[in-house]
């Protein structure tokens, strides 16, 4: 405790000095935090996409028809018919398999049991949440499984009952119960069929390097029929093939419907755009976070020394009594950890408990020691007399 408050005094009394470079270094600590939340999200998002493709290939589709095209497509009033059919022959054409994935809508609830933390848009009196349209294939390429209830079974995606079924996602079990019906804005009645495991997730490469949780999410069969979300099932639907050749039948029928011009690109080919594009921030951020390092480092160790040579009377006398140079070493020391805890606290705010938080302080420990490296030898190699000598 004595060395801890002698080295708070000490960095009390260069409260300006101290603090630029405990900025210094915590920018640096924070930088390296990033990078390694970069690697390691990158790391995770090729495992799972791996997971998924299995040996097989994934084709996204991506929209290239000029605006002015699209605008008279949309327009058109026999474009419902011809989008159904467009659909409905990328969903059972024998060349091919496909699943749906359509997350670009949201449920609007005007009255809900779940915590505000939940929602995602808010319109008063209307909360937003998380929606997300699978069909059958979809579950057996995730893996769905549900901890309380059951998956969407082969008949729930052409159900026309009263009511639609619906998974919620981990986060909602203290707020439903299965069985629960609940009533969107526009008048859609859904029951709770199963609640998902947790962690449960799916992917979008075409829109995003991120991993979705679903704990967050409702999760309802894709019924395009029911809404008119043709357009929207289209582009969001993903085709499973080995043989690129089959995806030109499904820009031959849309030309031949007069409908979108298509793009395909397979997960793989977009992993290592989604690649490209992360090497390239990591080595922004990395030069970034060289500068900072070098230059907290050198300034803390000459901040160090300057210590070292404004209180050498005071070591000398320390001497002089039967102290010990490692007593001053540890003086010196733990105004370095000090600083190091402080950025830490920081980090931990940022990430949480988490190995990257753990990553960095590992790290903060390794460059903290360096620092000290350089003062702790200058201390060393002196002896009593050296120190009575540069007292004078």
């Amino acid at each position: 405790m004595e060395q801890l408050r002698y080295a708070w005094e000490d960095i009390k009394d260069q409260k300006i000095r101290n603090f630029v470079l405990f900025i210094q270094i915590t920018a640096a600590l924070v930088l390296f935090s990033i990078i390694v939340s970069v690697v390691v999200h990158v790391s995770s998002y090729r495992e799972k996409l791996n997971g998924i493709i299995e040996g097989q290939e994934i084709y996204l589709v991506r929209d290239m028809t000029d605006q002015s095209r699209f605008d008279q497509i949309v327009t058109n009033p026999d474009s419902s018919t011809k989008l159904r059919e467009l659909y409905q022959f990328m969903k059972h054409n024998p060349l091919f398999d496909t699943y749906t994935a359509d997350a670009q809508h949201f449920m609007w609830l005007a009255e809900d049991k779940s915590d505000n933390s939940l929602a995602v848009r808010s319109n008063p009196p209307h909360k937003g949440y998380n929606l997300l349209k699978i069909d059958a294939k979809f579950m057996d390429v995730y893996e769905l499984q549900c901890v309380e209830g059951l998956p969407f079974i082969r008949e729930d995606f052409s159900s026309t009952g009263e009511t639609i079924p619906l998974l919620l996602g981990y986060d909602f079990r203290p707020f439903y119960q299965l069985n629960d019906i609940i009533t969107d804005t526009i008048g859609f009645r859904y029951h709770v069929i199963g609640f998902l495991e947790q962690s449960s997730y799916f992917m979008q490469p075409g829109k995003s390097s991120e991993i979705y949780p679903l704990d967050t999410w409702f999760v309802i069969p894709v019924r395009p029929d029911l809404d008119g979300s043709y357009d929207s099932a289209i582009m969001t639907t993903y085709i499973i093939t080995n043989d690129p050749s089959h995806l030109q039948k499904i820009q031959q029928k849309s030309t031949e419907l007069g409908l979108f011009t298509f793009e395909f690109r397979s997960f793989t080919e977009q992993m290592g755009r989604i690649q490209e594009e992360i090497d390239l921030q990591i080595k922004i951020m990395g030069l970034m976070f060289l500068v900072v390092l070098i230059f907290s480092m050198i300034g803390l160790i000459s901040n160090l020394v300057q210590f070292i040579d404004t209180h050498t009377k005071e070591f000398a006398i320390h001497m002089l009594c039967g102290g010990q140079v490692s007593s001053i070493i540890r003086r010196i020391l733990t105004q370095i950890i000090l600083m190091l805890i402080l950025a830490n606290m920081i980090i931990l705010a940022i990430h949480g408990a988490s190995s990257i938080t753990l990553a960095t302080i590992a790290f903060g420990l390794v460059i903290g020691s360096l620092i000290a490296l350089y003062p702790a030898i200058k201390l060393s190699a002196m002896g009593i007399n050296d120190l009575l000598r540069r007292s004078e």
